[in-house]
């Protein structure tokens, strides 16, 4: 074969290769597509030559010259045009016009090549290097072709360099400087060599065109294997997030067989790609048979489905849940023709939310059902019984003399202890029956679906039972008993609250008869009034014989965790009920009176108390003492203010008087301006149980008060309740925007909650999370350490 023979073959399969692999790249693009004809086109002007140059002798060189011509004559068409997609002059592209603009040209130069004879060529002649076509006359045919070739050729040049200069797309830059830089070196050869060259008589190569071309597409292929010298299109956009994409996608056929899936699918599946193919829905997504294949169909020909949620295990006995949104793929005649489905995996979300829901509604150290999650399955109970016309038995249970556990052994001890009586508890009630902690060593029962009363006290004398054995806590062995009160629905109440309610009446009633017992309520109900006249009698003397006792539960910086408060809450030690919480007795004082004099005693010792410790060194603290709405409403509360700071000798500044709200907002005009004087006297004021009236945001800024103190209703749920959690941030929000100085969370108990009050800027928390109420001698253990800059609650 004569060497430009083999010469013109290589350039053949260099140009189909090319071509062939730019359209592979993306079949889909308009631009591959017209560079790949482009390529065809250099390909077909090769091959005439592969036979031109076997020719012996001229007749059969003109016929390989005539099997280029279709090549030659229409590449300057696929050129410009190639340009016009690559420079994105799209919109020009849709004008039928430029069609005819493009191809007619190349259709009448072949036309007349083909049929009057070659008009580029006047002859050929054979030389040592092979033949060597000598140029035409001149013809205004030649002419006009070199012409057409030139503009096409140097307007798709000076588009593509324009587009790279205006391009802020540094690959584009970069790609059309190569293209545009091999372009104009190949039209300056091309000048030289089909013009200059022969002009002097000068004949080098017989293949005087296609060699210089092969470098300009050699340079167009490299930019494209470089800097992927294509224009983005949505087939080729969505190839790419499809193989891409986090979550597994499936693309199915009317039978709900797998046409198509992604990598990710793969992946979360356990199946290779090619093993999905032509398998049905529920062979390759198991947990589907939960949703129903037909019901998912059934769906998906009225709207797409969206956030289905199932588990299953993969084929490598993996388990997985995951959500499952799908949606029909249709014709354009709106048939349907396939279903597209997206499987997102949700396991590690699953399964936290499955713990967080789990630690939301069940006790933190027994794991038993939390308050909240008890009485939820107190009113399921209470709505099938009103259904059914059943009973529903409500006990309380307290440990007798619990504290005297946590007092003498520790906490650590206690915990263990509430642990195992948790776990007796548990195995003593049936199946259907719930206990949960409500707090403390104080445990709840739902007794559901009782046909009569006495169904409850089989339960109650198994758990007295389940007390008999000692509880054997590692190096310590305790006995324990329990007090328990019963309430029935619907002799003992209607509703969830009532129930609890009796239920406590009648667990006290136990405790007071000595514990290790169990009570019904309305046994307990005979006695109430005189035990009530009882501890009125007792809370007359109790003052003089010195019963009462003050605790004081710290008040803690959120941004420094040191205490900078504490709120002084009384409590009464009764000589046979021991220690008695304020709700014991307070109401009481707040109807006989006394509440007076017991407000002053608290108002004179938590001053005096204060100002012992400032007198010690101890970082200063500010006390904060409850004022109820008789001691509020009482004309003498300025003097006995007064005369408590005055005896005490502690600054005003020093003490805070909280005022529940429902108290201020009963005679607005009124609580301004008795917290006028107030704070005239120096004292600082704060609204108690912020949250709870109806006009609260209304009178913020119209009461002369100092600090905010947030409702613990609202901070109990805050981080299971979206509503509580806005008003909290809402709350916070506005009293800082009122230039209120502090704003106070009670009830704080969690992380969780301390966590989430910290993110909304809340300044100070109190409540269990920190410390519950101290006796004095402890409280003033943490401001020694306090003493320390670093120390932190």
């Amino acid at each position: 074969m004569a060497l430009f023979a083999i010469i013109a073959l290589f350039l053949v399969l260099t140009y189909v290769i090319v071509g062939a692999y730019t359209l592979s790249l993306n079949p889909g693009s308009w631009l591959n597509r017209v560079f790949a004809l482009l390529c065809l086109c250099f390909a077909v002007w090769a091959l005439g030559y592969v036979f031109a140059h076997q020719a012996l002798e001229p007749g059969v060189y003109w016929i390989g010259y005539r099997i280029a011509t279709p090549g030659w004559s229409a590449c300057a068409g696929f050129i410009l045009h190639f340009f016009l997609i690559l420079t994105g002059r799209t919109g020009l592209l849709k004008k039928k016009w430029i069609y005819v603009v493009l191809y007619l040209p190349a259709v009448v130069f072949a036309w007349k090549n083909l049929l009057d004879g070659p008009f580029l060529a006047a002859d050929v002649v054979r030389k040592p290097q092979g033949w060597v076509e000598i140029s035409g006359n001149g013809s205004a045919w030649t002419w006009a072709f070199f012409s057409y070739f030139a503009l096409y050729t140097l307007t798709g040049l000076v588009l593509c360099t324009v587009w790279g200069v205006r391009s802020r797309v540094e690959r584009e830059k970069r790609q059309a400087r190569i293209v545009a830089t091999a372009g104009f070196a190949v039209v300056l050869t091309l000048i030289l060599v089909e013009f200059v060259l022969p002009a002097l008589g000068i004949y080098v190569l017989p293949m005087r065109s296609q060699i210089p071309v092969l470098f300009w597409v050699m340079a167009i292929a490299y930019s494209m294997y470089r800097y992927r010298l294509m224009r983005v299109t949505p087939a080729l956009a969505a190839d790419e997030i499809l193989r891409t994409m986090m979550n597994a996608l499936i693309i199915f056929d009317p039978e709900m067989k797998v046409l198509a899936s992604n990598p990710a699918a793969s992946r979360l599946l356990g199946s290779a790609l090619e093993d999905m193919a032509g398998r049905g829905i529920d062979e390759i997504i198991p947990g589907v048979a939960e949703i129903s294949k037909e019901t998912l169909l059934e769906k998906l020909g009225r709207r797409p489905v969206e956030g289905i949620d199932f588990s299953f295990k993969n084929r490598q006995g993996r388990e997985l849940h995951v959500t499952l949104s799908a949606s029909t793929i249709r014709d354009i005649n709106g048939e349907p023709i396939g279903v597209v489905a997206v499987l997102q995996d949700i396991t590690e979300l699953h399964r936290t939310r499955t713990q967080l829901d789990h630690l939301a509604h069940h006790d933190g150290l027994t794991d038993l059902p939390n308050r909240h999650l008890f009485r939820d399955r107190l009113d399921q109970a209470l709505i099938r019984a009103r259904r059914q016309r059943w009973m529903v038995g409500v006990m309380l249970l307290d440990l007798d003399k619990f504290k005297d556990v946590n007092d003498s052994l520790g906490h650590a001890v206690g915990d263990q202890l509430l642990l195992a009586v948790a776990s007796r508890l548990a195995a003593a009630i049936r199946m259907s029956d719930t206990v949960g902690r409500m707090g403390g060593d104080e445990f709840s029962f739902v007794i559901p679906d009782m046909e009569k009363p006495q169904e409850v006290t089989i339960i109650a004398n198994r758990i007295l039972q389940s007390f008999e054995a000692p509880f054997s806590l590692g190096e310590s062995v305790l006995s324990i008993t329990p007090s328990i009160g019963i309430a029935i629905h619907p002799m003992d109440g209607d509703d969830g609250e009532t129930l609890l309610k009796s239920s406590d009446i009648a667990m006290y009633r136990a405790k007071r008869a000595g514990g290790n017992t169990y009570t019904f309520f309305a046994d307990s109900l005979s006695i109430i009034a005189e035990e009530r006249k009882a501890l009125e009698k007792d809370l007359r003397a109790a003052l003089g014989r010195g019963e009462f006792t003050l605790h004081y539960q710290p008040q803690v910086s959120v941004p420094t965790r040191r205490v900078i408060g504490a709120e002084a809450l009384v409590r009464w030690n009764h000589p046979t009920l021991g220690m008695l919480p304020p709700l014991k007795f307070l109401p009481l004082a707040e109807e006989t009176g006394l509440i007076l004099s017991l407000g002053e005693w608290v108002l004179a010792n938590a001053c005096a108390q204060i100002k012992r410790w400032q007198d010690e060194g101890l970082p200063p603290i500010r006390v904060s003492v409850n004022l109820s709405l008789r001691e509020f409403r009482d004309g003498r509360l300025e003097d006995t203010i007064s005369r408590s700071l005055r005896e005490s000798g502690l600054a005003p500044r020093w003490l805070e008087l909280e005022v529940a709200e429902e108290t201020a907002i009963k005679d607005v005009e009124k609580t301004v301006r008795t917290m006028e004087r107030l704070r005239d006297l120096g004292v600082r004021v704060a609204i108690d149980e912020f949250g709870s009236g109806l006009a609260s945001v209304m009178y913020m800024k119209k009461l002369p008060i100092d600090t905010l103190k947030i409702g613990r209703a609202f901070i109990r749920d805050v981080t299971q309740d979206l509503n509580n959690a806005t008003i909290v941030a809402s709350i916070t929000s506005m009293a800082h925007g009122f230039d209120l100085e502090v704003v106070i969370a009670e009830g704080t108990e969690t992380a969780e909650q301390f966590e989430f009050l910290r993110s909304i800027k809340c300044d100070v928390v109190q409540g269990f999370f920190f410390s519950r109420p101290l006796p004095p001698d402890e409280l003033r253990d943490i401001l020694v350490k306090h003493r320390d800059p670093a120390f932190q609650l």
